[in-house]
């Protein structure tokens, strides 16, 4: 399934600047659980170095800029059970 037709699906209401307003809890649940167990985290790869800025990528598109880090580290957080690696950001100038 799309990403966008789940989010259409779920009630979620995508604008052209890059905004995405849930309409409930069960939905939003729904859309972490894609990013964290469905095809999101395919998309993402967890476990794989570099995850938290390939989050930052494909969920960009979708959450608004000044809330994206935080969400991808609670959705890194949730998938794997450790939160994002801060020294990592200062080595590496993703993509790896």
């Amino acid at each position: 399934m799309q990403l966008a037709q789940l989010a259409r699906d779920l009630g979620y209401a995508l604008s052209r600047s890059f905004a995405v307003t849930p309409k409930g809890v069960a939905g939003e649940e729904r859309l972490d659980a894609y990013w964290t167990t469905g095809e999101g985290a395919a998309k993402i790869r967890w476990p794989e170095p570099c995850a938290f800025c390939r989050c930052l990528d494909h969920l960009g598109k979708y959450v608004k800029p000044d809330q994206v880090k935080g969400h991808c580290a609670r959705l890194e957080k949730r998938a794997t059970g450790h939160w994002p690696n801060p020294e990592h950001s200062k080595t590496h100038h993703c993509p790896c």
